[in-house]
């Protein structure tokens, strides 16, 4: 409000999926007068997102948890834009009945939600050894027991804009592709 009455423009952006990721691309295209540049990007990022759909369209939903922190151990509820990595990559979030957009989970609860994937913040990770030595009581979880434990890049990941079709790229391929 007090850049507003200073007389600067304001634009405020907050996208909570895909859909709101490639409005505010538009929207920023239009406020620079490069609407079919912004047009012609946002196609190529529909092709990428329609061709994994297309891939993983037979493909057995498999359950994942999207881990945003270890202590508090907090996980990406349904209306996030990281749920959305998890829904084009044909994976059920096993957090997706909370109704915060980050809930806290129990060490207790992630044993009983018996996860297929877990999807881990690091840029350096030392694979199941080090998520034992946090949580050794997950050994029996199926993604772990299956070494299907997948660390991603916060800063691809964690910020809704035009990276967004990369960085599910690379969880489509961490999960699908190399196996």
């Amino acid at each position: 409000d007090k850049l507003k009455r200073l007389g600067f423009k304001i634009f405020v952006s907050n996208p909570r999926n895909y859909s709101g990721i490639k409005k505010t691309f538009r929207d920023i295209a239009k406020i620079f007068d490069v609407k079919s540049k912004a047009d012609s990007i946002i196609g190529r990022w529909d092709k990428a997102v329609e061709g994994i759909e297309a891939n993983l369209k037979a493909t057995a939903k498999l359950k994942a948890m999207f881990v945003v922190s270890i202590n508090p151990l907090m996980l990406a509820g349904e209306n996030t834009f990281l749920n959305e990595y998890l829904k084009l990559c044909r994976l059920q979030n096993i957090a997706a009945d909370s109704p915060a957009n980050y809930p806290v989970f129990s060490r207790e609860e992630i044993l009983k939600r018996n996860p297929d994937v877990i999807i881990l913040p690091k840029n350096n990770y030392d694979g199941k050894k080090e998520l034992l030595s946090l949580f050794p009581e997950w050994k029996d979880i199926n993604a772990v027991k299956n070494n299907k434990i997948y660390a991603i890049s916060p800063d691809l990941f964690f910020r809704p804009g035009p990276r967004f079709v990369k960085a599910l790229q690379v969880l489509y391929k961490k999960i699908w592709v190399s196996k």
